[in-house]
């Protein structure tokens, strides 16, 4: 996913995104430790989005129409281009068995006339997330990643401009702070009001809008992000010289805390405001320990973490189709109707499946990385 607003990238973060895509996988496809693996992998890359946000670059409306733009690439084109794409074969998916028609089929669907593809097309280009097709449903992450990045750059400008003027209207004295606190003070208290907004929607059992909703509990989440940011220089040092200890505990850790309850942000659903936090931040440290000891002497696994992490956008969004021939071979193996390819996100859960599942869903998305790029160089060199 496109997380990185500076031309320098922190290694350890591209590894750590590369190990939280991965959790993605393991989590859809049922793999040992799943309900922990929720507990943290959406939330990280919240937070990663946030610790890479530079807000020093959003000093004007120019740079602020700038940045919006460069988001419009990286987020909006991406969602529209995949599910544009869903709902145009959608279809074409009926006929070789991804959805099914079949009535005994829980899930069976019926073909759509050219209006009704249309009309989803165009909730795509409202990056709502009515325009998600079924196979491409993890892309409410961007959805809802983009309106917050949107709105915390348009808050940073605020209180910077406020800060500015404060800053001209106060009698000058050497090393005065007081501008800075109280533009640190808005930006923490918007991502406490927005938690407990959060909080009160899920007790009252209350749905805004789908990514609106999600948006209030992902939101402090972002924020931690930043500044995570700005105390890196003091926890991840101590990050790195316990990095293996911390990597073994975990794995006790995130047992333990799966016992007490689950978190899904897209549902907005979480025990409490609290242990969202806790688990949240924990799983950052847990990733970017493992990250740390990745990267430390180990050059070729560094490289494929990385590797992996700056595509996470096609893992994303190609995943819940890369099972399909896992599944396929599942249908071989187990003598099952043809007509449940369409069982989603996968068929068989228990036993080794999980890992075929895995590398399917990380794999395949690559090659197909692969093969844009390819084609994509083809036709630049053509013209």
């Amino acid at each position: 996913m496109a997380l990185s607003d500076t031309k320098i990238r922190d290694e350890n973060i591209d590894v750590l995104k590369g190990l939280a895509i991965i959790c993605v996988v393991l989590g859809h496809c049922d793999a040992p430790g799943g309900a922990s693996i929720y507990l943290f992998h959406m939330a990280v890359f919240f937070m990663a989005s946030g610790y890479c946000f530079d807000a020093e670059k959003i000093r004007n409306c120019d740079s602020l129409w700038a940045y919006g733009l460069k988001k419009l690439r990286s987020l909006w084109l991406p969602f529209v281009i995949f599910n544009s794409f869903g709902w145009i074969f959608y279809n074409g998916f009926i006929s070789i068995g991804f959805f099914t028609e079949n009535p005994e089929f829980p899930g069976a669907v019926s073909r759509m006339e050219w209006p009704a593809i249309v009309n989803a097309i165009a909730w795509t280009f409202h990056m709502n997330t009515w325009g998600m097709q079924k196979y491409f449903g993890a892309g409410w992450f961007i959805v809802v990643l983009f309106y917050i990045t949107i709105l915390f750059a348009c808050l940073c400008l605020l209180t910077e401009t406020g800060k500015r003027l404060m800053g001209r209207s106060m009698t000058k004295r050497a090393g005065t702070r007081i501008p800075d606190m109280l533009q640190h003070l808005v930006l923490i208290l918007s991502g406490a009001v927005s938690l407990y907004i959060s909080w009160k929607l899920q007790r009252r059992q209350l749905i805004l809008e789908e990514c609106v909703t999600s948006a209030t509990v992902c939101y402090p989440l972002y924020l931690c992000g930043f500044y995570l940011k700005k105390i890196s220089g003091a926890i991840n040092p101590v990050i790195e010289r316990f990095r293996g200890l911390i990597a073994a505990a975990g794995i006790p850790f995130f047992y333990i805390a799966g016992k007490q309850g689950g978190i899904s942000l897209n549902l907005n659903t979480y025990p409490s405001w609290w242990f969202l936090l806790l688990c949240s931040l924990a799983g950052w440290v847990w990733l970017l320990a493992i990250s740390m000891c990745l990267t430390k002497n180990k050059r070729k696994m560094k490289d494929l973490f990385i590797y992996v992490g700056r595509r996470s956008i096609y893992i994303l969004f190609l995943h819940f189709l890369a099972f399909r021939p896992v599944v396929a071979l599942q249908l071989a193996v187990y003598h099952e109707p043809a007509y449940l390819l369409a069982s989603f996100p996968i068929l068989v859960k228990g036993g080794g499946w999980w890992i075929a599942y895995t590398i399917a869903g990380v794999g395949l998305p690559l090659l197909v990385e692969k093969i844009v790029l390819a084609i994509t160089h083809c036709l630049h060199r053509k013209d």
